[in-house]
């Protein structure tokens, strides 16, 4: 639904540049999952170097009292 209010190129987010890969009666699946790969990755690093900290947070604030 997203897809359909967004006019200008520029708001569209990744997800949505996805989609430019997708014609209609082909797929290019290869470069679709290069880019989410590439998408994923930042995310994936920042949470491996950052996992003992958020446990912390997690748990620092189940303690009560």
């Amino acid at each position: 639904m997203a897809n359909t209010f967004l006019t200008s190129e520029d708001l569209k987010t990744i997800p949505f540049s996805i989609m430019k890969f997708a014609g209609e009666y082909s797929c290019n699946y290869g470069a679709q999952f290069a880019v989410m790969t590439i998408i994923a990755i930042p995310t994936i690093l920042i949470y491996l170097l950052f996992t003992e900290q958020m446990t912390k947070g997690i748990t620092a604030g189940a303690i009560k009292g």
